[in-house]
């Protein structure tokens, strides 16, 4: 025998095989051929409970208590085989229930007779453990995804949006600049159509000329406003209203609009707080919304309109921005076809139109935005291919003391002539030559200056005798508003008119009326007369 190998057996002689299985972290106990227990390791004593002087000479199944005891012992298996037999299963200790990895050998002696069986015992409670903890981590994890998937489709949603607004915005400043030229076209066209109107007999083929004249320019001032509605410049007097009166007005006319084979359901919820708007513009957006689902259904099927306060869900549908105030929601519902997904995004684009030509413009739903937008409002579509298209208006809740409601201002009588002083201030020629014209037949003296450095030079020199004056809003170099400071800072009792495509503020109140261009000769005039008569 080598030395190496005397040295092993003899540190086998000192050490021991029981003290080795004894410093195993795994439970161990071996049996004979009956399953009476013949060893018993400390981790073993440590795992079941039971002391190794106990435990020899005992029976298998009445000391280690578990799963396979009471399914059936796993030794006929190894005894058909002769194989190692490993599983995982459960040990009773104290009535609780430890999860562990049980390997089984058999024993054999020199004759490869089996002589008994070698037990291992892992416990595998903090492997389990670690396993829930991963599986809750696992689900945390999905919650915590399933939240980041929803944040970024309202992530795309807000970007969607924002893309719609700056698309709205950009056509918004090219519409606005072209309409308040377009104005001024049309004032003087509607003046000296007026002129023509009331120079000629009306029985004069002149006469029907101007009228149609008249008529056309009226027309293509409908169109401006529209298109000042994408630069959120065409914004009206808004009052405090009840949303469902304006619902049932525009009801009335629809009655008389609509086909017969469509029928009208109301469901308007009582009792609602009222909105700030202007109801022309909001029976405008109605009217269009009903026109195009009467032209989606074809002239057949049910048309639904119906109010309530916004609720949860819906606000989860609102730019986060708007979602901190309360709202109205207007619903129009139609039982049409449905809008195709590939157009859904470009219903709301100026000029887009799935009609036929002659049919549309593709501005009804770009107005309709705009004019939304414009009462710090959303507009939004859900539509599905065969089930119909709902577009959902939604209206801030104005915040008023009391809800009554505004009253209609009566009409001033059309203003008599005058003989007061004006200075008019354009820097459109053929305005001033209009304007000039006009007011100079009524008895009014005229002054006029092509901008405001013109017109402040003018007062300087002539602070007194001046009562009225008539000012541009754009105008190059200094605008409208401006001039009107530096004007009251000259002769504070001079009275001062704004004429402007769109409504303006006058934050401090330095203004004594706005006309609205494009207008026309009787408007002008009472508007001069009117703010004239003022104390």
């Amino acid at each position: 025998m080598k030395r190496d190998d005397k040295q092993e057996c003899g540190w086998f002689n000192v050490v021991g095989a029981q003290q080795i299985l004894n410093c195993l972290p795994d439970a161990i106990f071996t049996t004979d051929y009956q399953l009476r227990i013949t060893y018993f390791n400390k981790e073993a004593q440590r795992l079941i409970g039971v002391n190794p002087k106990q435990a020899l000479g005992m029976y298998c199944k009445d000391v280690v208590k578990g799963q396979l005891c009471e399914l059936g012992c796993p030794i006929k298996k190894i005894l058909s085989n002769r194989a190692r037999f490993e599983a995982e299963t459960w040990l009773k200790v104290n009535n609780d229930r430890i999860p562990v990895l049980l390997n089984v050998t058999p024993l054999q002696d020199k004759s490869d007779n089996v002589i008994g069986f070698f037990f291992v015992i892992k416990d595998i409670s903090d492997f389990k453990n670690m396993l829930l903890e991963l599986e809750h981590s696992k689900h945390k994890l999905t919650e915590r995804n399933k939240r980041i998937v929803a944040a970024l489709k309202e992530l795309r949603r807000t970007h969607r949006q924002l893309l719609q607004a700056q698309k709205m915005e950009s056509i918004g400043v090219l519409a606005s600049g072209i309409a308040h030229d377009f104005n001024n076209l049309l004032s003087a066209i509607l003046g000296y159509a007026a002129l023509i109107l009331r120079q000629v007999p009306e029985d004069s083929s002149v006469y029907n000329f101007a009228k149609i004249i008249e008529t056309s320019a009226l027309r293509a001032s409908d169109l401006t406003k529209q298109l000042l509605f994408f630069g959120r410049q065409g914004g009206q007097i808004q009052r405090v209203r009840d949303i469902n009166e304006i619902i049932r007005e525009v009801v009335l006319i629809l009655d008389r609009a609509l086909d017969k084979g469509v029928e009208i359901k109301l469901d308007l919820a009582s009792n609602l707080p009222p909105v700030r708007v202007n109801a022309s513009q909001i029976e405008q957006v109605l009217m269009n919304l009903c026109v195009n689902a009467r032209d989606a259904m074809e002239g057949k099927g049910t048309l639904y309109i119906s109010t309530r306060l916004a609720t949860k869900d819906d606000l989860k549908r609102l730019p986060r921005m708007k979602r901190r105030r309360d709202y109205i929601c207007v619903s129009v519902k139609d039982t049409g076809p449905g809008i195709p997904e590939e157009i859904r995004d470009k219903i709301f684009d100026p000029f887009f139109t799935t009609k036929g030509e002659g049919r549309g413009t593709g501005l009804g739903l770009a107005i309709a935005y705009g004019i939304i937008k414009e009462h710090r409002g959303v507009i939004e579509v859900i539509s599905k291919l065969g089930e119909g298209t709902c577009f959902n208006i939604y209206l801030p809740v104005a915040k008023v003391k009391n809800t009554k409601h505004f009253k209609k201002q009566e009409k001033i009588p059309i203003a008599s002539k005058g003989n007061e002083a004006i200075l008019l201030v354009d820097d459109e020629e053929i305005i001033r030559t209009l304007v000039k014209t006009v007011l100079e037949d009524n008895g009014y003296k005229l002054f006029t200056a092509s901008d405001g450095m013109e017109a402040l030079e003018f007062l300087t020199h002539k602070k007194e005798g001046i009562d009225l004056v008539l000012l541009d809003y754009n105008m190059p170099k200094m605008s409208g508003l401006e001039v009107a400071r530096y004007i009251k800072e000259i002769n504070p009792n001079i009275k001062i008119i704004i004429c402007s495509g769109y409504h303006i503020t006058d934050k401090q109140g330095i203004i004594d009326g706005i006309l609205l261009k494009p207008f026309k000769i009787e408007e002008l005039l009472k508007m001069v007369r009117t703010t004239l008569n003022k104390s």
